[in-house]
């Protein structure tokens, strides 16, 4: 990433878990519609923004929720 791009992402603590409560409740979100989701490829595409969404809440940092639980849960389900 070039400095500009650092820029945007360097997060005071509050605006960070502002972000990471709003990423958890898109996860939330989307195991919803992944759960309800009849097309395979449509389900594939939900499976690979979860993904992403999964590594961005263990940027958050440590006071973020254990996300290896989340995602045994997920499978459980």
């Amino acid at each position: 990433m070039n400095s500009a791009t650092d820029e945007i992402f360097k997060l005071s603590s509050a605006e960070r878990d502002v972000l990471c409560v709003l990423l958890k409740s898109e996860r939330f979100k989307l195991m919803m519609e992944i759960r309800h989701a009849e097309d395979l490829a449509f389900r594939g595409g939900l499976y690979q923004r979860l993904s992403v969404v999964d590594g961005l809440i263990e940027r958050c940092g440590p006071f973020s929720s254990n996300i290896t639980a989340l995602r045994s849960e997920a499978s459980i389900r």
